[in-house]
């Protein structure tokens, strides 16, 4: 995806943010992560501002590559630059600690959320709780129901 926005910078179309986002978005749904953080940067280097939903998709990528360090690492990035995280970074941050066996990060994550007042949500509980039991920490994942 990030070869078409050369392309296009290339016939002299200037790419857009919604234009960005969407392949930042792609990547992250094929589990990409690298290849979205390119995306974001040749964003960045166009002049394009980034947004909340631009550094969430990263966030997801990290996520859905299994490397919860790098989506932590980009969420405290939107922190750093000025935006806020949403519900929907760390639901993609507290999902990836789960599945990479790390629930007690997890639950750190929701803790975290709910401190600053994001809705959380049965599914956000959900997963803490399956990390736990799949970790097979069944006390700790009573101890969120």
């Amino acid at each position: 995806a990030t070869e078409w926005v050369e392309v296009m910078v290339t016939a002299e179309v200037q790419p857009n943010s919604i234009l960005y986002s969407t392949v930042v978005k792609a990547h992250a749904k094929a589990a990409q992560a690298d290849e979205a953080v390119e995306c974001l940067k040749m964003m960045q280097e166009a002049g394009v501002a980034c947004n909340e939903i631009t550094y969430n998709s990263v966030v997801h990528a990290f996520a859905r590559s299994k490397r919860p360090e790098g989506a932590a690492w980009w969420l405290g990035e939107m922190q750093r630059i000025g935006l806020k995280p949403s519900i929907v970074s760390y639901a993609s941050l507290i999902d990836a600690c789960a599945k990479a066996g790390q629930p007690e990060r997890a639950a750190d994550w929701l803790a975290e959320a709910d401190g600053i007042g994001l809705p959380l949500s049965v599914t956000t509980f959900n997963t803490v709780i399956n990390g736990f039991a799949k970790a097979t920490l069944t006390e700790k994942a009573l101890l969120w129901f």
